[in-house]
């Protein structure tokens, strides 16, 4: 028993157990065969490298020009104009105005004046929604005051003056 104590001693010297000494060595060959490895760190810096520039170089060859000298001149300032400022082309075009028909007075052979049912005229433009009697009046526009006109109601263009007294009628012409 005494060589095997000394043989402890010996092993427990603190001498270097590579030199001289037997080695254990791992036989186990385990290697690690997992190539992949983990390169994502989330810092996307990820940037357009695109250069492609446009090189189209068509050209509008139309040789066509516009020569409309239609200009608008209205300026759209305000509301429309009433309709008796209107003429009767713009008044037949509103909805809201009203071209105001009347019959022409005329003088037959013999002098008398007479009614031209035949002849309805357009002779100014009103409201739509004016309320006329339902008499006839007459009238003659400011600027032809000679010429007298029958108007089925008692609504006249704007402006118009008296025109019957001193004319007797007889029915229609």
């Amino acid at each position: 028993m005494g060589s095997l104590v000394l043989f402890l001693v010996l092993a427990c010297s603190g001498k270097d157990d590579s030199v001289g000494s037997e080695s254990d060595t791992d036989t186990d060959s385990d290697t690690d065969t997992d190539t992949d490895t983990d390169s994502d760190t989330d810092s996307d810096t990820d940037t357009d490298s695109d250069t492609d520039t446009d090189t189209d170089t068509d050209t509008d060859t139309d040789s066509d020009t516009d020569s409309d000298t239609d200009t608008d001149t209205d300026t759209d300032t305000g509301p429309p104009p009433s309709c008796d400022a209107l003429d009767l082309k713009d008044c037949a075009k509103r909805a809201d105005c009203a071209v105001m028909e009347a019959n022409p007075i005329l003088a037959d052979s013999k002098g008398r004046y007479c009614v031209d049912y035949g002849t309805s005229t357009g002779v100014g433009c009103v409201d739509a929604k004016i309320i006329c009697l339902s008499i006839e009046s007459w009238g003659a526009s400011p600027k032809a005051p000679a010429d007298c006109f029958l108007f089925p109601s008692s609504c006249q263009p704007s402006g118009w003056v008296d025109c019957k007294s001193d004319m007797e009628t007889i029915d229609g012409c």
